[in-house]
């Protein structure tokens, strides 16, 4: 059996985000099993790909579409010449798409390319093509006719998907199946020592995009009400932010107007993501909307204590008072009134750290690559 996962980029530092993450997590792990490919829409040339490629070595094959964005028109030809030979030298048997673009490669090569292929696509998030919803909602409604499993990865999108009228006319449910963690996150407490807390510092740390689907925003100004007030006594509060973007300027220059760069840092892309989360005190998700954050489930398995936003995805994994706080998506202030619920009362943490580390243990990509080898068999 020949797979192929297809994602937009895997230059997961600079472009690329959760899905293409899991997407080739998924890629390596069912490659113990089969013949495992990972087509790339676009190139970039960056060291991250580089890295990525080396790693998956051995493991799976990395195909790449198309050198640079914008797309132009004789990239179309490019496109159909390029997917024709590769899948001349390796027949698919089951083609996985994950996120809106390769979604729209996965249709086309179903439709047009005349290969009798299973046709799998991941929703990662009930938000797709945001901002344009005509888009997205002509895309839904046509992708039952065509995709030959659909797979939801929160039961919100599961919900959205199953409620489609044309899913309901043909008969066609979703399948949940939640993102999963790699054994290395799973067990890296195990095999990695933690350095001690320092008593009169409280560090904060949270992972993602630099977009405004993160909300980072709402975070920095959350820190400048904390900076502004008495709460923290001596405290010495500070935030690291991991990841890159296209907001990057906009958000130092606010952190900057707030006169917090002494207390927020972006890190940018990092190697060392779960070393730097283990050694933080509390782990904050400020975004809007989410599919089910990986990051999350990190954190949980890390023993690392939540704040996050009341949204759907993530709220399946933080249950309110019991694996961690929500707030209100947009709300600086519960934003800095959770955090500060934290930083003065240390024993708030631990019930959410003990019910959290035994939830997260349902998400093992062990279990995840069982349930997508059944969809690729069946």
């Amino acid at each position: 059996m020949i797979v192929f996962q297809i994602v937009n980029n895997i230059s997961i530092d600079s472009f690329g985000g959760g899905a293409e993450m899991f997407a080739l997590r998924l890629a390596e792990k069912v490659s113990e099993d089969l013949n495992s490919h990972v087509i790339s829409v676009w190139h970039y040339g960056t060291d991250k790909e580089r890295q990525i490629t080396e790693s998956l070595q051995g493991k799976v094959v990395i195909h790449y579409l198309l050198d640079a964005i914008p797309m132009k028109k004789a990239d179309v030809i490019n496109l159909y010449r390029k997917l024709k030979k590769i899948f001349t030298s390796f027949p698919p048997t089951v083609i996985n798409s994950h996120s809106p673009l390769p979604d729209v490669v996965n249709f086309f090569i179903k439709l047009f390319m005349g290969h009798k292929v299973k046709a799998v696509r991941t929703m990662h998030t009930d938000k797709e093509w945001v901002p344009n919803k005509c888009l997205e909602n002509w895309t839904l409604n046509i992708f039952p006719f065509i995709f030959d499993s659909e797979v939801a990865i929160s039961r919100a999108t599961k919900i959205r998907l199953d409620e489609r009228p044309i899913a309901k006319l043909l008969k066609k449910q979703s399948v949940f199946i939640p993102n999963g963690i790699s054994e290395g996150a799973m067990n890296y407490l195990k095999n990695n020592p933690i350095p001690a807390r320092t008593q009169n510092s409280f560090k904060l740390v949270t992972v993602g995009r630099l977009t405004e689907q993160k909300g980072y925003k709402y975070l920095i100004e959350a820190i400048r009400i904390l900076s502004d007030s008495y709460i923290l006594g001596e405290k010495n509060i500070s935030l690291s932010i991991i990841g890159e973007g296209h907001l990057k300027t906009e958000l130092l220059l606010l952190t900057d107007r707030y006169n917090l760069t002494d207390k927020i840092h972006f890190l940018g892309y990092r190697q060392d993501v779960l070393q730097i989360v283990a050694s933080s005190d509390l782990f904050v998700s400020s975004s809007l909307w989410e599919g089910i954050p990986t990051v999350l489930l990190e954190a949980m398995a890390l023993n690392v204590p939540i704040i996050a936003t009341d949204i759907p995805g993530t709220k399946e994994l933080v249950v309110d008072r019991q694996t961690g706080i929500l707030v209100q998506p947009k709300s600086p202030e519960q934003l800095a009134r959770a955090i500060s619920e934290f930083v003065t009362n240390p024993d708030t943490s631990r019930p959410f750290i003990e019910a959290a580390n035994s939830y997260v243990r349902e998400y093992s990509m062990v279990k995840v690559k069982e349930k997508y080898l059944d969809i690729y068999s069946s």
